[in-house]
């Protein structure tokens, strides 16, 4: 997907391809009803030391979940989950759940211990 194609979509997803459960995760969404209004981009690929979005370079992209919103607001996390289910029907519900403080910590403490058992190239 272009960029200009990208900008065009209310929310675009920046994951690592390389990462297996990255790349199964990300292909569940987009088997989703509403899926294809988010640009999904796999920045795995990208030259080393390139900008993905403004103010996010490739190598901070790749080390966490990334969405960035048509305002240009940009989400890390648990919060990006967040904005990627509240973006399908189907997961809707879990993400007004999880946008609660006291849920979301808990996700946050999720997704940080699965980032510690995430194999990178």
């Amino acid at each position: 997907m272009s960029k200009l194609e990208a900008a065009t979509k209310p929310l675009e997803v920046f994951y690592d391809g390389t990462c297996p459960i990255c790349r199964r995760e990300v292909a569940f969404y987009r088997l989703q009803r509403g899926a294809d209004s988010i640009a999904w981009r796999d920045i795995s690929n990208e030259p080393d030391g390139c900008e993905i979005a403004i103010g996010l370079s490739k190598e901070n992209g790749l080390e966490k979940f990334h969405v960035k919103e048509a305002s240009g607001a940009i989400y890390s996390g648990g919060m990006a989950f967040v904005k990627v289910w509240l973006s399908l029907p189907l997961l809707y519900p879990l993400g007004k759940l999880f946008q609660f403080k006291a849920f979301s910590w808990v996700l946050d403490i999720a997704y940080s211990i699965f980032l510690k058992f995430r194999r990178r190239k």
